[in-house]
């Protein structure tokens, strides 16, 4: 089984492709869909949709798992992360994927053991689990990374 976790955002939205065996899990691909902010709503949109439609048909990941959209203080920044998550969401489903869908604070105890764990707490239980070079990783990665994890923990 081949899990495509996703961690949507407009600028950049992470993935991570993950084969779980047992409680371990190995790490395909992780990576990063970057869109540049002068580019157009709907290029931007297109991009991801393109790339995240690509990685499934290239991979063929049995499940998606996908990071819930949650509150901001700043509505602009939770609208730009729906679109996001809109683009993901579409290119799972026009290649019939089925898609979970995780709150952050659900991935963060599922991943740290703490419902308001920080990036970096996520980030650092990421690396232990998958043994990752940490240089090789920013935070949208190893979020995807925990957004996979946790749908691999919570579904089977």
């Amino acid at each position: 089984m081949i899990v495509l976790g996703i961690d949507p955002g407009l600028v950049s939205t992470g993935f991570a492709l993950i084969k779980p065996n047992n409680h371990n899990y190995l790490a395909i691909r992780i990576g990063e869909i970057k869109t540049h902010s002068r580019s157009a709503m709907p290029d931007r949109l297109a991009k991801i949709f393109s790339n995240v439609s690509s990685l499934i048909g290239e991979y063929g990941p049995d499940e998606v798992a996908v990071e819930e959209l949650f509150y901001a203080k700043n509505p602009k920044v939770a609208l730009m992360m729906g679109h996001a998550r809109g683009a993901a969401l579409v290119a799972a489903a026009e290649h019939h994927v089925p898609v979970a869908e995780y709150s952050p604070r659900e991935i963060k105890l599922a991943i740290t053991g703490f419902g308001n764990a920080s990036k970096e707490q996520v980030k650092r239980m990421v690396i232990a689990r998958l043994s990752i070079d940490p240089a090789s990783m920013g935070y949208d990665e190893s979020d995807a990374l925990a957004v996979a994890i946790c749908h691999c923990q919570r579904s089977h």
